[in-house]
């Protein structure tokens, strides 16, 4: 019998599915002993055997699921990745049927976070099926732009255009890491009307990927961000392909609070090569930080150079 009173002090209310038949892994013939989880993080091995147990007799919820998923250990071995693939195959066959199909994104999550190539396969397969929900669909988009997996570049641009809001926000986002392949190049009308979507989250995705292209169609979303969300990405796109009057927001961001930002304005102002900003460059070389200092430096040299 199961040892179910040991599993309740663990977690409460367990929830059994009795009908374990319908998924791909058949209950075993022996029954794992339950392993005894008192501290509040058990470790991997702990974590793993709990994962295994609950599968084999298709116990368990959502948040007991997560819990035991973020637990698992960063170095992943194969084991490990083929537990989260069982996961998978096993909750996909009703993940889509309501929202609380926290095992499937939470395993998603976690390969992610592992940028494990060989669940590409497995994910792959069941984007395919149509098995995921549509906050599963954009995770697993999310997962493939990680591992840079070329292949599910055909979902990307079938979620751009039919997908809702998390979708097509993660398919821009796929296409903007993958920028070099043709099919993404290819994208880069769609994404260019995807900077009038009604989502912030999706206009967002599709301004950084069209920046990545070197997309002047991104420039006034670029040009905004400076002022919202600026990263140095979006610096150094401006400074490649933007125009004089833009080079004065990038000065204006000089003593910005933190750091990368004003080192990505430093070396944007060397890049630029205008005289006029010869005395930003020396104020900013006097930065507390030791990297916007070093920068500040090193773009005065550069104005030097093409002065002499």
């Amino acid at each position: 019998m199961l040892n179910d009173g040991l599993f309740k002090t663990v977690y409460p209310e367990p929830v059994y599915d009795a009908d374990i038949s319908r998924y791909d892994d058949a209950a075993p013939v022996q029954e794992p002993e339950i392993p005894s989880l008192s501290c509040p993080l058990p470790d991997p091995t702990q974590t793993f055997s709990a994962l295994t147990h609950m599968l084999d007799y298709g116990i368990g919820d959502f948040g007991r699921y997560r819990r035991l998923i973020s637990a698992l250990t960063l170095s992943p071995d194969r084991k490990e990745i083929a537990l989260l693939e069982r996961i998978l195959r096993r909750n996909a066959a009703y993940c889509r049927d309501y929202e609380g199909f926290g095992e499937v994104v939470a395993a998603l999550e976690k390969l992610t976070a592992w940028q494990a190539q060989d669940s590409g396969n497995c994910i792959e397969m069941l984007y395919e099926k149509d098995a995921f929900g549509s906050a599963a669909r954009a995770q697993a988009l999310r997962y493939f732009a990680q591992i840079e997996r070329r292949s599910a570049a055909r979902f990307a641009v079938e979620a751009l255009e039919a997908g809702d809001a998390r979708e097509r926000a993660a398919a821009a986002h796929y296409l903007g890491r993958l920028k070099a392949m043709p099919l993404a190049q290819a994208q880069a009308g769609r994404l260019a009307d995807a900077l009038s979507d009604p989502s912030k989250a999706v206009r967002t995705e599709a301004c950084d990927a069209l920046a990545l292209f070197r997309d002047r169609r991104a420039l006034p979303g670029i040009r905004k961000r400076l002022h919202t969300a600026v990263t140095p990405a979006l610096i150094e796109c401006l400074t490649d392909f933007g125009e004089r009057d833009d080079y004065v927001y990038i000065a204006r961001l000089h003593d910005h609070e933190t750091p990368e930002i004003r080192q990505a304005v430093a070396e944007a102002l060397g890049d630029i090569g205008d005289p006029r900003y010869r005395r930003l460059l020396t104020k900013m070389a006097k930065d507390p930080d030791v990297r916007v200092a070093e920068a500040a430096k090193e773009a005065l040299l550069d104005l030097l150079d093409q002065a002499a």
